[in-house]
């Protein structure tokens, strides 16, 4: 049996930790939501714009980046998109208008696209294949926690200090994680190569082509879209505002409850979604309660009430009923050819930040469609935020129509070598 070897998880580790750092930039306009409102004058269409740029970028480039992580090396694609993420963060601590902030966004999200792919080519490469399931589990654990520190540990921080220097602050991690990288992450030569066959980038989208014809391949990935991009639309922009607008929560409070116990709630369930499936012998049950449970949890966030406590729940909920999206990887997977289930499984993930992308779009388009004026109400927000738990509730109904087929009944379709 394989030993695990300390260098071997050093190396994993470090880009595990630039993962997590992808999350924490990426999510953390939402410290900064409250003060690009009213100190940068934004409306709710750009504010939620500036969300979304991040994610437009970041489903433009997944797959060109595992392409480029495959042929350049992760060692390479890692120091070239740790510096770039880390340079983007320095731009946006120096924005000063929309388009500044935008253009920081974009380079952000340029560097932040290779992080998870390279973490999990890391973990294939230097670690024994027994052990992959566990430090996949891990990655995506510590990849949220980023998300965590994206909450209420940010606002705090530029609630009560300068948020110029806490951006140039985290900057800087960035670009010391470039360093570690490339100090000490390296490619491992020693693996041979069991396929040397060149996938094109036109390949494989005519390969995501075909499978979004599948129609159950093509409900799996509606239903990561609208339960993926609802979450991030909460955490991301309109949860925090809204609480502290709606319901007179605190800084600090409101981003405990849309932001950090959401990301929470998404790593600490993460596994135990699979370990469910995996007694129950069934993904579709799950999967239902999940979308069952998105809907109740977004609908007691946004018109439950004050209640802290029922606030912090929700929240965790909501993170909760979003991870159940682990499940419909496993249904893709049993219903694809070997072959191509990475590409399934890109193509999923690619769903969810389109629906990212858009919801955040919308979610600001229908708070700046119920507004009068250019500032926004607690009553505009609960007419506009309306479009999130509706969009839960579309989740759930389309996890009613998904079949989770045995495995011994699948029948893989022939394809071309």
């Amino acid at each position: 049996m394989t030993k695990i070897k300390y260098y071997s998880v050093m190396i994993w580790l470090i880009g595990t930790l630039f993962y997590s750092y992808e999350m924490l930039i990426k999510s953390s306009i939402s410290a900064m939501s409250d003060i690009l409102l009213h100190n940068y004058g934004l409306t709710a269409i750009q504010l939620s714009a500036l969300g979304s740029s991040f994610y437009m970028v970041y489903v433009v480039l997944m797959i060109p980046a595992a392409i480029l992580v495959d042929k350049l090396g992760v060692r390479k694609a890692l120091i070239t998109a740790s510096f770039i993420a880390a340079l983007g963060t320095m731009l946006y601590a120096f924005g000063s208008s929309f388009t500044g902030f935008a253009i920081a966004r974009v380079v952000m999200g340029v560097g932040g696209s290779f992080a998870f792919v390279s973490a999990l080519k890391l973990a294939s490469q230097w670690l024994p294949a027994r052990v992959f399931p566990l430090f996949a589990g891990f990655t995506q654990f510590i990849g949220y926690l980023g998300g965590v520190m994206s909450g209420a540990p940010l606002s705090i921080m530029v609630e009560h200090g300068n948020w110029h220097i806490i951006f140039i602050g985290i900057s800087i991690i960035g670009f010391i994680l470039t360093a570690l990288i490339l100090l000490f992450v390296k490619d491992n030569t020693t693996l041979k190569n069991l396929d040397n066959t060149s996938i094109s980038f036109i390949e494989i989208l005519k390969q995501i082509g075909t499978l979004l014809k599948k129609p159950q391949i093509f409900l799996n990935g509606l239903f990561c879209l609208f339960s993926m991009g609802v979450v991030f639309a909460i955490t991301d922009i309109w949860g925090k505002i809204y609480l502290m607008n709606a319901q007179g929560l605190s800084e600090t409070a409101a981003a405990t409850a849309a932001n950090s116990m959401v990301f929470l709630g998404v790593a600490i369930t993460s596994p135990l979604w699979g370990a469910a499936a995996t007694a129950l012998s069934n993904n579709k049950r799950l999967i239902v309660f999940g979308g069952l449970l998105g809907t109740v949890s977004t609908t007691l966030l946004f018109y439950g009430g004050s209640n802290l406590f029922m606030l912090y729940v929700a929240g965790f909920c909501i993170g909760m009923a979003m991870a159940s999206h682990v499940l419909n990887f496993d249904i893709v997977k049993n219903l694809v050819h070997p072959k191509i289930v990475a590409t399934g499984m890109a193509l999923l993930n690619m769903c969810g930040m389109l629906g990212a992308t858009l919801l955040q779009l919308l979610s600001g388009a229908s708070i700046h469609y119920f507004s009068t004026s250019s500032q926004y109400d607690p009553s505009h927000l609960k007419k506009g935020l309306a479009i999130i738990p509706i969009c839960f509730l579309i989740a759930f109904i389309i996890s009613l129509f998904i079949v989770d087929k045995p495995k011994q009944d699948i029948h893989f379709e022939s394809i071309r070598a």
